[in-house]
């Protein structure tokens, strides 16, 4: 997982510093509790993010930061989506770490704030006054290259106010029966990214009964980003399971043929399973062997993560 100030405080591999993990066999054991240590790989590691396939963690210790008193936000347009991704890259290699760093294209630049024209980036940030303060200076002295500051205070209370409504995939859009909408996430690197959105766009628009899609970058790091789709179609009733693995397809192929990874936070599970083993290449040869080893009969979690299971093929493969 993933909060929306994940650029502030992290992944939830970020956050989380022990684990108490029951293995398929019943035994139990405590992975982590450390800042840092070099006893070997990190287990802890080994099963956050594993989907219950490898073990089941029955408690967990996470990182906590004190409650902020302080904060600021900036908001800016870039006429295209790739500009508006190089100033997030040169934000983050200067230093700065803004808690919010969020860049919508101009479909939900518009749906979202409207500002249908430019391609919106949120910046954010919070806690000490004076760290806030110079990352924000940073986050300006970049953006202010590419244009004039937007209603800054406007745009961040319209988020404030609307980021944890649900269904925002289908904002813009008339519902029919046919309708069907879902949202797709993924990281890559700040080179590959320009041409995985402009690719994932197209392959999804290509697939008949499309209505459109759309993309923002929700999450950032030195080396990358997390960009994260919004699908959007309408096709006849029977047919929406058909367009719905048709898109998926169409995105995962693209992802895999960046090297990108499949997801970024909301995980595989069944849905992205059938696209686990080309995406990991020859390293998921051995995400099978350790899953033999800590689960020889195959009862954690079956199906998921596109690994083999006893019983029988996964409902989404």
């Amino acid at each position: 997982g993933a909060g929306q100030l994940s650029t502030r405080y992290g992944k939830i591999e970020d956050m989380v510093v022990g684990v108490d993990v029951v293995h398929a066999d019943g035994t139990r054991a405590t992975y982590g509790d450390y800042a840092r240590a070099a006893v070997g790989p990190d287990l802890r590691q080994l099963f956050i993010g594993s989907e219950g396939t490898l073990g089941v963690i029955v408690s967990a210790r996470l990182r906590v930061h004190p409650l902020p008193e302080y904060a600021r936000a900036l908001a800016y347009g870039f006429d295209t989506f790739a500009e508006g991704l190089d100033a997030c890259r040169a934000i983050l290699q200067r230093g700065a770490t803004p808690a919010v760093l969020r860049l919508y294209d101009k479909l939900e630049s518009g749906t979202h704030f409207g500002h249908p024209d430019t391609n919106l980036l949120l910046i954010a940030d919070e806690g000490d006054a004076a760290v806030v303060d110079a990352s924000m200076d940073v986050a300006a002295a970049v953006c202010s290259a590419h244009g004039p500051e937007l209603d800054s205070e406007a745009v961040f209370a319209r988020w404030l106010d609307e980021r944890m409504l649900v269904g925002k995939s289908s904002d813009g859009f008339t519902p029919g029966p046919g309708f069907v909408a879902d949202t797709l996430e993924m990281a890559a690197s700040w080179r590959d990214l320009p041409a995985v959105y402009d690719e994932v766009v197209a392959a999804v628009e290509a697939v008949p009964g499309t209505l459109a899609a759309s993309a923002h970058q929700s999450h950032a790091y030195t080396d990358g980003a997390c960009v994260y789709f919004s699908l959007r179609g309408e096709v006849a009733p029977e047919d929406r399971r058909t367009w719905y693995r048709a898109v998926w397809d169409a995105a995962n192929a693209v992802l895999v043929a960046h090297r990108a990874a499949l997801s970024h936070h909301h995980g595989c599970g069944l849905l992205r399973g059938p696209y686990v083993a080309d995406s990991l290449g020859a390293g998921f040869a051995t995400f099978g062997a350790v899953k033999a080893a800590l689960d020889p009969a195959g009862i954690l979690n079956p199906g998921k993560l596109g690994l083999s299971s006893r019983f029988g093929t996964p409902p989404l493969s």
